[in-house]
């Protein structure tokens, strides 16, 4: 950030046409923002991830079957005249 402010071409001089406090101030906390967000997204990718969920033959089994019924109501259609009672 230190480089960016002292750059003739696109530091505070580039930046604030006509100097003062309060202009250098508003420049440089709208990228310390900036710089601050870009090294939480570096950091964000960088960590370590998640293993992948062990897979659970059961649960795997009780979704299977609950979409082997869903497709079967789909298929029997799913407006009132057509539900079993």
């Amino acid at each position: 950030m230190l480089e960016r402010a002292v750059s003739p071409s696109r530091g505070l001089a580039a930046a604030v046409a006509y100097p003062n406090l309060a202009k250098f101030k508003a420049c440089l906390d709208e990228w310390r923002e900036e710089f601050l967000t870009e090294q939480d997204r570096i950091a964000r990718a960088q960590r370590k991830r998640l293993p992948e969920p062990k897979v659970d033959p059961e649960a795997k089994a009780r979704i299977s079957n609950g979409l082997d019924e869903l497709v079967a109501q789909l298929k029997r259609g799913f407006g009132p005249s057509t539900q079993a009672e």
